[in-house]
């Protein structure tokens, strides 16, 4: 059963149903198929996320599935050709129903988001005034044209971006810029209510002024941002409570020609991190200052000349993250440190000359850095782990062939149950991209999760993700039969350790294509949803597939679809 649960069965329903495998050979043959259900509809020009116009993956908008598994969410020129409006359906498949305000063709709903607790869809769109994209929320459950604008009226020439959501998703906050003039800085910062009820605004800066995207703490009491709000070009740290009220500076007196480079707050709403020149100009340093305003307190040991912080974060636990660049050579080292200044203490060890970190992802516990670094060999970039307390960096990606590196664009990963890296590299072969996986602690070698190619340039993995507990993944794998032949993609799952790998796809013709990143369920480990143009050439729609053992009633103890 390849590991996967059964869910539903009753204590000892398991062993009683492998004792009669054997004797309903169609049932097995019938159920471990993977089977796929089209969920978009539209006419025959339309593509759901734009993935039939030049698709690439900064231009197609990929569907979103909400938090409890059972809608999906996607932008779709079903009626209009290039109107892209959004729409929902359950994830079991029914009627799509469009919960965006109408859209001309050249327009299209974007940046959608579920709220936390995934009862509605906020998104950005031209939908009221084509001068002006402005901010809306629709209810999932709700009919269709339930949606309500979250913004106040806008001046002519401005757009709505940056928004995030409370953690209880009541209120989004959000900056306005204008689109015209000289001056497309951000301007004004507000606060609104989801459902359509009171807005606040929190900030609005005299023209020639910039405000940087926003923070709210993860308990939305505050929003922290920075801005040039007092002296013109100087950038620093500032906190509003949420629902209104006088803005508190965050940094100490900076020197002359300083200014705050990032801010980043702590899990528990009390703190915030910021980075910032403001002892020496030039030399960035990491200070720590509570949310509401104080004492701003140097948290990292004295720099070197030359050296500056770029970035720092709090992580999961609390310690602080934050990477430190030497100028001269371009090499980037992290460190980490209590909140309090306490046990400093760099993570990534010396480079050979010219070596530097080019990528780093986090652990979901925060419990360790992922990067990928020319940290032996000058130009030969390979994978690391290291805990984020400190101790030995450990090579994940193994022994490379000449000429070999890891790749960065898609980045590595690591699942959600935080127990392996995921990552792209022509580990065997140069210019042969393959995916491979390893324990994120190095404690065994990178296995290759892809099947194994015939000739270089035939084929590669494109995107993959992880399933949503981590025990497998869904990738792209485009290939070809000979060098004049057409490319297919096609859809794979394969445990995440390594394994029997599949096809989950329902593509039958060899002109069908699935675009090159999947989404798998937020919940459902066996669900993936993926574009294709499955059914007809070059028109791009929504598929889910369902790839779990003894589906179709079993998880619920029913077993009248059974075969």
């Amino acid at each position: 059963m390849s590991g996967r649960r059964i869910v539903g069965a009753r204590p000892g329903a398991v062993g009683a149903l492998l004792v009669l495998l054997p004797l309903v050979p169609l049932l097995v043959g019938a159920a471990a198929a993977a089977q796929t259900l089209r969920l978009s509809q539209g006419l025959a020009f339309s593509d759901v996320g734009r993935a039939g116009v030049a698709p690439t993956p900064g231009s197609v908008d990929l569907p979103v599935v909400s938090p409890n598994g059972q809608w999906v969410v996607y932008n779709h020129d079903a009626e209009i050709d290039e109107a892209y409006e959004l729409w929902r359906v359950p994830v079991a498949g029914g009627t799509p129903q469009r919960i965006s305000g109408l859209l001309p063709a050249g327009q299209r709903a974007f940046g959608f988001k579920f709220t936390p607790d995934g009862q509605r869809v906020v998104y950005r769109a031209a939908q009221d005034d084509l001068e002006a994209t402005e901010l809306y929320a629709a209810p999932i459950a709700a009919p269709p044209g339930s949606w309500v604008k979250l913004n106040e009226a806008l001046a002519p020439g401005f757009a709505i971006v940056d928004f995030g959501l409370a953690a209880d998703s009541s209120r989004v906050v959000y900056v306005v810029l204008p689109t015209e003039g000289p001056d497309l800085d951000y301007r004004e910062l507000w606060v609104a209510d989801t459902d359509g009820g009171d807005r606040v605004q929190l900030l609005d800066l005299p023209a020639g002024r910039e405000l940087l995207p926003p923070f709210p703490s993860p308990d939305f009491s505050r929003i922290v941002y920075i801005a040039d709000s007092v002296v013109d070009d100087r950038f620093e740290a500032w906190s509003v409570p949420s629902v209104g009220g006088s803005p508190v500076k965050l940094n100490g007196a900076l020197v002359s020609g300083g200014d705050v480079a990032t801010v980043h707050i702590s899990p528990d709403s009390a703190t915030v991190v910021y980075v910032a020149d403001q002892q020496t100009d030039g030399m960035n340093e990491v200070y720590v200052v509570a949310v509401d305003g104080g004492p701003a307190t140097r948290v990292n040991p004295p720099l070197a000349a030359g050296r500056t912080a770029i970035l720092a974060l709090f992580l999961p636990g609390g310690r602080i993250l934050y990477a430190v660049l030497t100028t001269a050579t371009g090499q980037i080292a992290f460190w980490s440190v209590a909140a309090d200044g306490s046990g400093a203490v760099q993570l990534t060890p010396a480079m050979v000359a010219g070596g530097t970190v080019t990528r780093y992802a986090l652990s979901p516990s925060g419990h360790r850095l992922l990067y990928v670094a020319d940290q032996q060999q000058d130009e030969v970039f390979e994978l690391f782990s290291v805990p984020t307390t400190g101790g030995a960096a450990v090579k994940l990606s193994g022994t490379l062939t000449s000429g070999g590196d890891v790749v960065t664009q898609p980045p590595p990963l690591v699942t959600p149950d935080g127990g392996r890296a995921l990552f792209l590299a022509d580990k065997l072969a140069d210019g042969r991209i393959e995916l491979w996986s390893a324990p994120v602690d190095g404690s065994a070698p990178a296995v290759r999760l892809n099947p194994s190619g015939t000739q270089i340039g035939a084929w590669e993995v494109l995107g993959f993700q992880p399933t949503a507990d981590g025990s497998r993944v869904v990738y792209t794998y485009r290939s070809r039969a000979c060098p004049v032949c057409p490319w297919t993609v096609r859809l794979h799952e394969v445990p995440a350790g390594g394994g029997v790998r599949r096809v989950i796809d329902g593509c039958q013709s060899t002109s069908a294509n699935v675009f090159d990143f999947p989404v798998p369920s937020t919940t459902e480990p066996w669900r993936t949803f993926y574009l294709a143009d499955q059914d007809a050439d070059e028109q791009f729609d929504l598929y889910v597939t369902e790839s779990c053992l003894f589906c179709d009633g079993f998880e619920s103890g029913d077993t009248s679809a059974w075969q």
